[in-house]
């Protein structure tokens, strides 16, 4: 009896950190896709052009890459939950900022800020949600739920400013997104176990049922050929999220609403899929999922592309919403293999290489909005066909990227 109710308890504890971790990915997600809806404005309020614009995105994603091996390192050496609250509360100082911002120099300097501390953020989340899902086995499965809270927050923040367009100026928008993201913080600290996800130490040089991935190669190659699935994953959504307002504002003649409400529709259903995103990829493989997946966008943007009516337009990029998650889970559940005294380390290295998509996205793509019009969506279609057949190719089957660290 005292052992089932020690199991039962146990069970409890993990469910309210399981909990706690799910709403602080949701809250710390909202203030991000707030900026979204003012893209027009970050023109007409600051004087940015287009590709200046691209560089506010991109120095937030670049700082967040490069910060991210550091964020992991620390991970594997200090108490995760620690790591996860100090990146949210600096995360959320700069957004505090950026709501007093006064100029384009500073609108890019907040952004910086903001991406080191989600760098710092990104590798302790993972930890925490990758020690909750070893509990029962259930990784992949425990990774999509936090992928789905993640969406809930970034559909909030287009959705917030669609419904009170009228009356959420700049710097409120900013503010909320600040304090949203200091309670993402205060949750994990008050509900998370400042041991969850804590690297196992040696003990007497005995080796440990699973080894740290420094000490094989083929775990980091790997660690790298996921990193790149989720890389051009992330290319194509942060090359649209200036890209798709700018040319449905232009070309199409959409107000600032009804772009709003596309991004919160789209990433609604992004949101149910990543709650159940685990499932296929613990059935069918992250191969077969992630190729499948990205074939599903290449179509999704070939008809966006080839087509300027709206209703395309709209229909296209849910699609594509619908089908991101199921990278995203595939590539952080492969990750997962490589458990034990590196996983820091190993997120760290994943999300150096994934996220330098959210770098290079906004970068390249929206300054070829000018000369190239709809037709950039063409040549992200062609990106993301490439990428799935080429992953479709060269990786090997589930099993054999699961022997890689033996369990």
């Amino acid at each position: 009896m005292a052992a089932a109710n020690g199991g039962a308890s146990g069970g409890r504890r993990a469910g309210i950190q399981l909990g706690a971790l799910l709403v602080a990915a949701a809250l710390c997600n909202v203030a991000y896709t707030i900026l979204i809806p003012f893209v027009p404005t970050l023109q007409h309020r600051f004087g940015m052009t287009p590709a200046a614009i691209g560089l506010t995105f991109g120095a937030f994603s670049a700082t967040k890459a490069l910060a991210q091996p550091l964020g992991g390192w620390t991970v594997d050496r200090l108490c995760a939950r620690t790591v996860a609250v100090a990146g949210l509360l600096v995360s959320a100082a700069a957004t505090a900022a950026l709501a007093g911002a006064r100029d384009t120099g500073e609108v890019i300097g907040y952004r910086i800020l903001w991406g080191l501390g989600d760098g710092f953020a990104a590798p302790a989340l993972y930890r925490l949600a990758s020690a909750l899902g070893e509990r029962d086995g259930h990784e992949a499965r425990v990774l999509g739920w936090f992928g789905s809270a993640a969406v809930v927050g970034m559909a909030l923040g287009p959705g917030v400013v669609a419904a009170f367009a009228d009356t959420l100026t700049f710097p409120a928008a900013f503010a909320l997104g600040a304090a949203l993201t200091t309670g993402a913080a205060v949750v994990l600290w008050c509900a998370v176990a400042p041991d969850l996800g804590r690297a196992p130490a040696r003990h007497h040089g005995a080796d440990l049922p699973e080894s740290a991935p420094a000490s094989r190669p083929g775990t980091w190659l790997t660690v790298v050929g996921f990193g790149l699935l989720d890389f051009v994953n992330n290319f194509i959504y942060a090359a649209l999220e200036p890209t798709l307002p700018l040319y449905a504002t232009r070309t199409l003649r959409l107000d600032a609403r009804t772009v709003s409400l596309l991004f919160f529709v789209g990433l609604a259903a992004s949101a149910a899929i990543y709650a159940i995103g685990g499932r296929p990829v613990q059935q069918h493989g992250e191969r077969a999922v992630a190729t499948i997946a990205l074939f599903v966008q290449a179509a999704a943007l070939t008809a966006a592309g080839a087509s300027a009516v709206a209703g395309v337009l709209a229909a296209s990029f849910v699609l594509l919403m619908i089908s991101q998650p199921l990278v995203y889970v595939a590539a952080r559940s492969g990750v997962t293999a490589v458990s034990g005294r590196g996983q820091g380390r190993a997120f760290g290295l994943f999300g150096l290489i994934s996220d330098l998509g959210w770098v290079t996205g906004p970068i390249v793509v929206t300054p070829l909005l000018n000369t190239m019009g709809g037709s950039v969506l063409l040549l992200l279609a062609l990106l993301a066909a490439i990428t799935g057949a080429t992953a479709w190719t060269l990786a090997g089957r589930r099993k054999a990227l699961r022997s890689v660290v033996p369990r």
